[in-house]
């Protein structure tokens, strides 16, 4: 687990929770997350727009 000293240094690395693809695979899956919900929100306005 490590000790306390060790835990300290562990948690400025947000992105990096996991050692290995881990520290990779975060951030790369949030961002798919953001940009999958901004275009459902641009065809959700488009649909709106279109329809009246």
């Amino acid at each position: 687990m490590g000790t306390n000293q060790e835990r300290k240094n562990e948690i400025p690395g947000v992105y990096l929770p996991l050692h290995g693809w881990g520290g990779f695979l975060v951030p790369i899956l949030f961002v798919q997350q953001l940009s999958s919900w901004v275009l459902a929100m641009r065809l959700s306005v488009s649909y709106r727009n279109r329809w009246g």
